[in-house]
């Protein structure tokens, strides 16, 4: 385990203080083991600690990260978890019970005045046996949350649960993906302070795809200093949109909100006449020009033909099921009337066709509309069609030590559109709407940071010998395998394009294999043991 401690002045930026550095980092070996769990190397450091200590863990590339529970602490620490540098598969985080703990509601808890750092990581909702955790991240008090190159996927409620009144959350350049059920449509907030204030939120670049519920909860009597949405594009929100309450400063500007509301209106949201009655994709209680500043320019939002086509749908009930397909919709009174004081109304509403989107979600959107059961949920919603995504071969299937196979994903949609889209040219800038369109020729990369080494492992499965094979090769070269749970297995040196393995003496499972040259360039394969 490599530890070093430097005393440095930095800021991040928003107000942060001076702290001193403690950078650690740390390889898939160093966290093998009952009692090294990720948290509890985090827990012991933050208890031996003292002062405003700023802890930095890079993470090796390509491994499994498991906690015991959730990491939860209550200081004025700052926490900050992040891939080492390099390439190879993102880091993945999740809670691991197969030793027989409980099922957490949230990976991250912060209490107190604490700072969370999270950067190229993958960051999984769902446990190595396959149940889910309600939430990644859970912030109270007066909290400092920053998100940047990470990719979200599978939470059972939200994504972020806000509680606390002072937090302020920075989410850069990040995916995020099925977040809440289809099963349990009143649950899937991408952002949650459900009737608790914060003072800010900015997300920018961000892509935000199949939320069950809404992309931002605030709750009733709830109020915010500054919110900022800029350049994101969200594909697939069933409930709710944006509902913002109330607040000082609202920036809402060059995004795409591609099927907001996708389930439908039933006949007590229909009434546009009563505003308190009527649902729409931006909410906001008032528009008060003399003491707040809201401005919503240059978005497209679109309701896809696909979805509207599914509409309406008569309920059980009798109640008729309309899509949200009307610009009278999209944006509540009190948003209308900000966007109006501006003089110019810079908004479109442009169908899209991106290169490889998520799928209409138009079963679930059949189930919950014919659904006649009673309470919240809705058996006969299937789970999120990811079937146009790429599983990792590192995370997924039985990798992790599931019974079942479980999809995980290390790329992720690509929500490249064509030059010739009027939202190509239609950002405040000139240039184009939505998250990280700048590079359309390669978007699924961004995240999937795979090396390019050319070799195979196989057979895989395996009852035993494992051959390794390199397309090309002509230095010296060591392999290291682990288990699953991190433990050295064994390593090997080798000077020639192949050589095999033995894992007949050891336990049934899953093994990581480590390639390595002399120059530190590393690759990993997950292998199962039969």
């Amino acid at each position: 385990m490599l530890f070093r401690l430097l005393t440095v002045l930095f800021t991040l930026g928003f107000g942060l203080t001076i702290q001193a550095q403690t950078i650690r980092q740390l390889s898939f070996a160093d966290v093998g083991g009952a009692d090294l769990f990720l948290d509890n190397i985090i827990e012991e450091d933050l208890e031996a600690a003292a002062g405003e200590t700023h802890f930095i863990y890079e993470l090796e590339r390509g491994f499994p990260y498991l906690f015991s529970g959730q990491l939860r602490y209550d200081s004025t620490f700052h926490v900050d978890i992040r891939a080492q540098d390099g390439e190879g598969e993102l880091p993945i985080i999740l809670q691991g019970i197969s030793s027989g703990g409980e099922v957490e509601d949230q990976l991250f808890r912060l209490n107190g005045q604490g700072v969370l750092t999270l950067k190229n990581l993958l960051l999984s909702g769902r446990t190595d046996q396959g149940a889910f955790n309600e939430r990644i991240v859970r912030v109270d008090g007066e909290n400092t949350v920053f998100v940047d190159s990470c990719l979200f996927d599978q939470a059972g409620q939200a994504a972020f649960r806000v509680s606390g009144g002072d937090e302020k959350l920075f989410i850069t350049n990040s995916r995020f993906n099925r977040i809440g059920r289809p099963s349990n449509p009143d649950n899937g907030r991408f952002i949650d302070n459900r009737g608790d204030g914060l003072d800010t939120l900015v997300v920018r670049n961000c892509q935000i795809t199949n939320v069950t519920s809404r992309a931002f909860r605030t709750g009733s009597g709830a109020d915010a200093n500054y919110v900022e949405f800029s350049g994101n594009t969200f594909v697939n929100i069933g409930q709710h949109a944006f509902d913002f309450q109330e607040l000082n400063t609202l920036i809402f500007v060059n995004n795409i909100v591609a099927n907001p509301i996708f389930l439908g209106f039933g006949l007590e949201d229909q009434r546009l006449d009563d505003p308190e009655e009527t649902r729409y994709v931006i909410e906001l209680d008032t528009f008060l020009p003399e003491e707040m500043m809201v401005v919503v320019a240059n978005n497209n939002i679109y309701l896809d033909p696909a979805v509207a086509s599914a509409l309406p749908i008569t309920e059980g009930d009798g109640d008729s099921i309309t899509p949200i397909n009307m610009p009278e919709r999209f944006y509540h009174p009190a948003i209308r009337a900000a966007i109006d004081s501006s003089g110019e109304d810079t908004n479109i509403s442009e169908v899209l066709n991106f290169e490889d989107g998520p799928i209409d979600p138009v079963q679930f959107l059949q189930a919950n509309a014919a659904d006649t059961t009673s309470g919240n949920e809705v058996p006969a919603a299937q789970p999120w069609d990811v079937s146009n995504l790429m599983e990792s071969p590192l995370y997924s299937g039985t990798a992790l030590g599931s019974t079942e196979p479980i999809a995980r994903f290390s790329g992720f949609y690509d929500l490249c559109y064509g030059a010739d889209a009027e939202s190509a040219t239609a950002s405040r800038l000139g240039n184009s709407l939505g998250a990280f369109t700048e590079d359309c020729t390669g978007l699924t990369n961004i995240l999937n940071y795979a090396s390019n080494w050319n070799f195979s492992a196989f057979p895989n499965p395996t009852e035993g010998w494992i051959n390794l094979q390199l397309a090309d090769n002509e230095e010296r070269m060591m392999v290291t395998v682990f288990s699953a749970t991190g433990k050295l297995v064994f390593r090997k040196e080798f000077f020639a394009n192949q050589t095999a393995l033995d894992l007949s003496m050891q336990p049934a499972g899953t093994y990581f294999l480590q390639l390595r040259n002399q120059q530190g360039a590393t690759a990993v394969r997950a292998i199962i043991k039969r």
